[in-house]
């Protein structure tokens, strides 16, 4: 193992050997033993590890944020008109939405009272002519023989 093989995995399973694989595990450990610049690495990679363990938040400082935020309302310049500022109504706001939920809902009456035909079944006799009922009786016919069952 290289010392740059080393160094990414350290970086990639960090100092704790029981995540590394087991034939990476035992060069990068002869490595340790041949290499001081390896050894000093993996010592700041121990260290980082058990900083970022110990690590704890600092809560956030909420009044903080509320004096900034209220800062820079009353920054704010007067002058501007509240007319600006103020929404203006529509009726397209209650209308729009209703409107297209009717438009597919007249969508569906319609296509519920056109409804699509059933496909054509050849045997079927519904669909079936008198020539094709004669011809299929003298199949029939001459199947048995010219008996009939």
């Amino acid at each position: 193992m290289t010392l740059e093989e080393f160094k990414h995995n350290v970086e990639l399973y960090s100092a704790d050997l029981s995540r590394w694989p087991q034939d990476a595990m035992k060069q990068a450990l002869e490595l340790m033993k041949k290499s001081h610049a390896a050894k000093e690495l993996f010592d700041e990679a121990l260290e980082l590890d058990a900083k970022l363990r110990l690590f704890e938040p600092k809560e956030p400082d909420m009044q903080a944020l509320e004096n900034r935020i209220m800062a820079a309302i009353a920054q704010e310049d007067p002058r501007v008109p509240q007319e600006t500022m103020a929404v203006k109504w529509r009726a397209s706001w209650i209308f729009a939405p209703s409107g297209g939920l009717m438009a597919v809902a007249l969508v569906g009456f319609i296509l519920g009272f056109n409804p699509k035909p059933a496909p054509y079944v050849p045997l079927d006799p519904a669909y079936a002519a008198e020539q094709q009922l004669a011809s299929a009786n003298d199949y029939i016919y001459d199947a048995f023989e010219g008996e009939v069952f």
